[in-house]
């Protein structure tokens, strides 16, 4: 599976500007915007079509989530770089 669809929730990385992370078809992937690679970090979808066959998704928060607690983010960056 390719990072081609949609890319909603972009996050750029506080310690590496040039790490942008985002959704896409249902999975987070980080994107380096100097070499344009991609790398898919989950594999929660499995590319079906049908909700009930593949209902996982990864890095959108739920619909009680989002409403009852204002949590629209569904991942995180780490805040500080801890390797090279």
């Amino acid at each position: 599976m390719t990072s081609s669809g949609a890319k909603i929730n972009s996050q750029i990385c506080p310690s590496n500007p040039d790490l942008v992370a985002y959704i896409c078809n249902h999975d987070i992937w980080v994107t380096h915007t100097v070499s344009g690679s991609n790398v898919r970090l989950t594999y929660a979808h499995k590319g079906g079509r049908n909700l009930s066959d593949d209902p996982l998704c990864a890095g959108v928060p739920s619909y009680v989530m989002q409403e009852e607690f204002s949590r629209y983010q569904g991942y995180w960056w780490q805040p500080k770089c801890v390797g090279k």
